[in-house]
């Protein structure tokens, strides 16, 4: 697709529409999580850059930016969602940073802990690799047979400066949780991994556990000690 300011009129900018300033839907971003990280929109921005607009352009985006903004309720929260074997969890979509091609992980020498799992090159820098199925503690559960092609992935997350990369089996793309359709995680002592919890919700059928990125972080620095 080739994308110039002429064809960048209402409704066809995609990344309001479909993309993550839309309704979410459009399939890229399952892989792309962000339209930042998408070629089309990285396309678009070039295009804008290199061609001289025109006067219909400039008059098409004066009203765009006449328009009322449309706000979101101060209870949506944006989440991206992945699968661990049968588990279906979400976080912030904020934590994450990039979507990575599966890449090899090099152990540390003397390290006794299940939660790190080593060292991955990421752009000329050694980035922490964890488990998060170990950190979580999740139950090992068959996968259900007759799924659609899956692409296993690695997920590079940062907060307040720390990065920490870990294996995903599948992103499943991102949702707009409202404060109504969250619901509190049963209490289980025999369950460790409700302990990073902080709500589950229903998406297409599926139960999805939303991990606590703050607990999280404060998990993954415990395991360094």
């Amino acid at each position: 697709m080739t994308v110039t300011p002429s064809t960048l009129t209402p409704p066809e900018i995609c990344w309001r529409s479909i993309g993550i300033w839309g309704d979410a839907s459009c399939p890229k971003l399952a892989e792309e999580i962000h339209c930042h990280n998408c070629p089309v929109y990285i396309q678009s921005g070039r295009h804008q850059l290199e061609q001289t607009a025109s006067d219909e352009y400039r008059r098409q985006w004066a009203e765009i930016m006449a328009r009322p903004k449309e706000t979101q309720p101060t209870d949506t929260v944006s989440l991206a969602i992945f699968r661990l074997g049968n588990h279906v969890l979400a976080l912030r979509t904020s934590v994450f940073k990039r979507i990575l091609e599966p890449r090899p992980i090099h152990p540390i020498p003397h390290r006794n802990t299940n939660v790190v799992l080593g060292l991955v090159a990421l752009q000329g820098e050694l980035q922490l690799a964890f488990s998060l199925p170990e950190l979580l503690r999740l139950k090992s559960e068959p996968l259900v047979a007759g799924r659609k092609r899956i692409l296993p992935r690695m997920a590079l997350i940062e907060k307040q400066g720390e990065r920490w990369v870990f294996p995903v089996d599948e992103m499943l793309g991102l949702h707009l949780l409202t404060s109504d359709s969250a619901m509190a995680v049963p209490s289980d002592e025999n369950d460790p991994s409700t302990t990073y919890l902080t709500t589950m919700f229903e998406l297409d059928g599926r139960i999805v556990n939303r991990i606590d990125d703050e607990l999280l972080f404060a998990g993954l620095k415990r395991s360094l000690q």
